[in-house]
């Protein structure tokens, strides 16, 4: 940290950063025409269609007799009765940079982190609310930025080409910030530039509109609701496949400490939830009514849009604190925007939810969900007849004896570029009449082959003990190797700065027209020739960890494989197929 206060990146000499290509093609691959820059794309020889995804069941659907917990290809094709649509070849123009190569990978063996922390940040409670991290591109220029809520001050940091990060939290100066707790990022007007909604606590939410780099507060104008609650999680989909994007705001509650209630089976319903059709005019028509009363009722830590079933309609997951109350919640997208409760899925638990992590983790397609809680946590895998409890089966466990009692935000990310999903954990002490270590120790659960996890966050370097609450996971300086902007209640925030290592990779930014334009909720699938596993990953929008918002984007470790294959299927169902894509680079998909 400078002596100004502002981030500065280590310098390390263990990575080329390349300059983009300027050479362009024009490629005829499988039937599906794409525009490829630098050579990206190849053709490979064979079947002239484009390969589909497996067949796979529909976990809600209990008629199914397929095996959806494998988590490997039967065939390179699916059957005729699959269920997956057929690929349409949507063109697309690719631009994709230059391998970015690593040149000296050794130093990852040696500590996969640099860890650099913030400047010093107010007095932050160890209560119930935030803190969050937002993550994303809010200026004209090629680096993520990077927005931390806080109940007496929010900042913001911009990305610089030479230093990891700037301090412009001045920029913010005029907003009615205090209080904030959480948020997320998402282009809700499709002008091309990514937008804010900041959750508060004791105070009305807060819409940023981004002009040309610089927030504006709209809430009002937009029609978010201006009455006082405590609202923590949120998250942004296209719940009415109208192309623009909605907005489910969760609330929290008030926690009675002294009432003789030890299994927490009384609580008073929490603070309501709300729910924003979007109008595609910069204005939201408030919907709240359409959810049942068990989305409101529940003290909500996160939860959010997610096809659960893999029908093209974003269905909405609530995951609430003391669940002997209030229980999680699944409600099922009838197609319209409109809900009912599924809780024949399996995924209505009760547990004292903190966090969520989404992602596909057994590659049949459909979510599988972990979740941090106290004395314990919670994985749930998708199967032919529901969501399963794996917890105990693939060892996401806390360990007691290292003070590791609370976990709060959680998400899948392949943090070591070998191809399956990992989990980063953060712990962290809540002050409260029930007991906790004020230091909690932060997990690395690392994916192994046989889809067991191991905590290597004191071999990582990763097990500061903070009063954790939520992070982002993203690729901030562009090494194709994930970094961790975590937050610590008890201090600055924590910025781990990934080293490269030789493992192959490929981050993936999709683009469209329209008001959607980065592709909130499109699937991402990739596929390596001569391995079985299929990769899937989902662009989201909120809708994961704790309080937290990352940058609309996919990231897939390919372990030795130096090209895949790559299937996206965008939110409105339409497929896009390249073939032979070779890794190591970013790429920009742009839907024509």
């Amino acid at each position: 940290m400078r002596g100004d206060g502002t981030w500065v990146s280590v310098v390390r000499h263990d990575m080329t950063l390349l300059s983009p290509s300027t050479s362009t093609c024009l490629v005829l691959c499988r039937g599906v025409v794409v525009v490829a820059l630098g050579g990206v794309l190849g053709c490979a020889g064979g079947d002239p269609s484009p390969p589909d995804s497996p067949g796979s069941p529909t976990p809600i659907d209990s008629g199914s007799t397929s095996t959806a917990s494998t988590g490997t290809l039967e065939s390179a094709a699916p059957t005729a009765d699959s269920g997956t649509p057929s690929p349409t070849g949507v063109p697309v123009e690719v631009v994709a940079s230059d391998p970015i190569v690593c040149t000296d990978p050794s130093q990852r063996a040696a500590a996969p982190f640099d860890v650099i922390r913030s400047r010093e940040e107010r007095e932050k409670k160890n209560w119930f609310w935030g803190a969050g991290a937002i993550v994303g591109h809010f200026d004209a220029d090629a680096h993520l930025d990077v927005l931390l809520p806080g109940f007496w001050e929010t900042y913001l940091y911009r990305g610089q080409p030479a230093d990891l990060f700037d301090d412009h939290t001045d920029d913010l100066a005029g907003l009615p910030l205090a209080g904030a707790a959480g948020g997320s990022t998402a282009d809700y007007d499709g002008d091309g530039d990514m937008d804010v909604l900041v959750t508060r606590f004791l105070a009305p939410d807060v819409l940023l509109r981004n002009d040309g780099g610089q927030f504006v507060d709209v809430s009002e104008a937009a029609g978010i609701q201006r009455e006082s609650k405590r609202s923590i999680a949120s998250s942004w989909g296209d719940i009415d496949a109208d192309g623009d994007l909605d907005l489910f705001v969760g609330g929290y509650g008030v926690i009675d400490q002294s009432r003789e209630d030890p299994d927490h089976a009384n609580f008073d319903p929490g603070d309501p939830a709300a729910l924003y059709l979007n109008n595609g005019d910069g204005t939201f028509t408030d919907v709240s009514d359409r959810l049942p009363a068990e989305a409101h009722d529940g003290l909500t830590f996160t939860g959010g849009f997610v096809d659960v079933d893999l029908d093209g309609a974003l269905d909405l997951y609530i995951v609430n604190d003391f669940g002997n109350s209030f229980p999680n919640v699944l409600l099922r997208n009838q197609g319209d925007g409109t809900f009912l409760l599924h809780p024949e899925a399996g995924l209505d638990i009760a547990m004292t939810g903190m966090g969520v992590a989404i992602g596909d983790l057994n590659g049949d397609l459909f979510p599988d969900f972990a979740m941090g809680a106290w004395n314990g946590n919670h994985l749930l895998k998708s199967t032919a007849v529901g969501w399963v409890d794996y917890t105990d089966a693939v060892g996401f466990v806390n360990d007691l004896d290292r003070t590791q009692k609370i976990g709060w935000g959680v998400e899948f990310h392949d943090l070591d570029n070998d191809g399956d999903l990992d989990m980063p954990m953060v712990y962290g002490h809540l002050d409260a009449t029930y007991e906790s270590s004020e230091r909690q120790p932060d997990a690395m659960y690392l994916q192994h082959a046989d889809g067991t996890f191991e905590d290597v966050g004191q071999d990582w370097g990763f097990n500061h003990p903070t009063v954790g609450r939520g992070f982002v996971v993203a690729d901030l300086d562009d090494n194709g190797w994930l970094d961790v902007v975590k937050r610590d209640l008890a201090g600055p925030s924590l910025v781990y700065v990934a080293k490269c290592g030789e493992a192959h990779w490929l981050r993936v930014r999709l683009h469209q027209g329209g008001m959607n334009r980065f592709a909130v909720g499109a699937r991402v699938e990739f596929e390596v020739a001569g391995d079985s596993a299929l990769r899937s990953r989902t662009v989201l929008a909120g809708s994961a960890g704790h309080a937290s918002g990352p940058p609309p984007e996919v990231h897939v470790g390919l372990g030795d494989a130096a090209a895949t294959t790559v299937r996206v299927v965008w939110p409105d169902g339409e497929v896009s197929v390249l073939p032979n894509v070779a890794a190591d680079r970013i790429l920009d998909i742009h839907r024509l």
